[in-house]
């Protein structure tokens, strides 16, 4: 079997493998990424948490063949599209999944099939650089062609195989990279998409103790009072139950998959010396986080695995979820910038919104708890002007996930001197003033029109900046 690599400089390189070139059986093909481990295998493994039934079933990710032309529909990319039960796999964001350390040039791919088949190829596909990680996969993502090709020359594979191919230069940073094993004699290919860490990029820096990863808290469950979630751990003998950690959910608010999995988080720092949860911090402190936390074992690496156990009702609805009132520009006013929008569901969803700035970095968050509709505030302390993603996620009472990406920009900093109309009779040729029917902000003209910036009453507001019928005679929009 050939290996082309599109952007190595040199020849090709071989599949490294014994093959057997057996009989095709007639049994099902699945199989599933190893190396580098792949979100699916991932979930099995208790590394990505929360993944849906893809936890029991990681080699079943299969859908149409022929992408990018055919195959999963853009959204479904991870989960093929096939399966509702797979469907938290598409949830996207540049801090939700584990991802594997890698670096450019030549790396190994493995694959362990359960059941293999005669195979057409294997073809590995890149994120493009500078990619939106916040949105949910699209081929518009990727590379519109492999890096690297394998000929499965209609043979049938060993149970693991495993190729070398050339990871391109200037891609660093998180990207994903989705392998495609493409099936000779169905109609369907297998897909597993892999979140890596490519050295050269922005990275973590090293933990500041020894740590191995056992586990993550990474869920979609929506928790009420009344409901607890609890931590099971393994070691080489079993179940340890002295290590077991228990939360009990005491107020809804508390039941968001975001805040629970912090206060989780924070419990097992507190009182399980040889645990720790959270994420790596600037100083390689582990620390705990809104969202996916990692479990790692201290030191001694008797520890197996951590699961999760969860005591509640559950009742699936499917989630339905939309998205209005969002501007397509903010303002920023005294370092501050307020993200106003409304969100409308057709049944109870633990909704989270989650602002990213152009870095991939997490800079507002907020959650509510929608039966119909809710307005949202998120702050964004700090900010500056640019690009920002807003992604909005709804979790229902099964787990079952809806995710929605929109993107809007900060307009630079206006500061202000008054909230109109206070102390209007101050106001002259160069006052700002901050019209929070509309949260931007006004400065008065200069001489001869700054006489119109005090004529204002409730019955006649001509002038209100940003409102009145003739407003752009004496204010100027900042």
């Amino acid at each position: 079997m050939q290996v082309q690599n599109r952007s190595a400089r040199f020849g090709t390189f071989f599949f490294i493998t014994a093959m057997s070139f057996v009989g095709a059986s007639q049994v099902q093909a699945h199989g599933y990424m190893t190396n580098p481990a792949s979100r699916s295998f991932k979930c099995s493994q208790g590394q990505n948490g929360d993944c849906g039934s893809i936890r029991y079933e990681p080699q079943s990710v299969e859908a149409p063949k022929g992408f990018p032309a055919a195959g999963p529909a853009d959204g479904k990319i991870a989960s093929g599209g096939v399966r509702p039960d797979f469907s938290p796999l598409d949830r996207q964001t540049s801090d939700l999944w584990s991802k594997t350390t890698i670096k450019s040039g030549i790396n190994n791919f493995a694959w362990k099939f359960t059941a293999n088949h005669k195979t057409s190829k294997w073809e590995y596909y890149i994120t493009r650089q500078g990619w939106d990680q916040n949105h949910v996969l699209t081929r518009s993502a990727f590379e519109p062609t492999p890096f690297c090709t394998v000929d499965g020359r209609n043979q049938q594979p060993p149970a693991t195989v495993t190729h070398q191919c050339s990871v391109p230069a200037g891609h660093t940073g998180y990207h994903v990279i989705l392998g495609v094993w493409e099936i000779a004699d169905t109609v369907n290919s297998f897909y597993q998409v892999n979140d890596v860490l490519i050295e050269g990029g922005s990275t973590t820096p090293p933990p500041s103790q020894a740590l191995t990863q056992v586990g993550s808290i990474n869920s979609t469950v929506v928790l009420k009072a009344g409901d607890s979630v609890r931590t099971r751990v393994f070691d080489a003998s079993g179940e340890n139950d002295a290590l077991r950690t228990d939360l009990a959910i005491t107020r809804d608010e508390d039941g968001a998959p975001s805040k629970w999995s912090y206060l989780l988080a924070q419990k097992i720092n507190e009182t399980q010396p040889r645990l720790a949860a959270g994420q790596l911090d600037a100083n390689g402190n582990v620390v705990p986080a809104y969202g996916l936390n990692t479990i790692y074992s201290k030191a001694k690496k008797d520890i197996v695995r951590v699961e999760l156990d969860y005591q509640q009702a559950n009742v699936p609805v499917e989630p339905v979820l939309h998205v209005h009132d969002l501007a397509a520009e903010y303002p920023i006013v005294n370092g501050k910038a307020t993200l106003r929008f409304s969100v409308m569901t057709e049944a109870l969803l633990a909704v989270s919104a989650k602002v990213f700035d152009a870095d991939n970095r997490s800079v507002g968050f907020a959650t509510a708890d929608v039966t119909s509709s809710h307005a949202f505030a998120v702050d964004i302390q700090n900010a500056v002007a640019g690009s920002y993603t807003l992604v909005i996620q709804g979790v229902n009472k099964a787990g079952e996930t809806v995710q929605r990406t929109e993107t809007f920009s900060l307009k630079g900093d206006a500061t202000y001197q008054y909230r109109f109309p206070e102390n209007i009779s101050l106001y002259k040729a160069g006052t700002r003033v901050l019209q929070p029917k509309n949260g931007k902000v006004y400065e008065c003209k200069p001489y001869p029109y700054s006489g119109f910036c005090k004529q204002w009453t409730a019955a006649s507001n001509a002038y209100e900046p940003g409102i009145g019928v003739s407003w752009t005679q004496a204010w100027i929009a900042r």
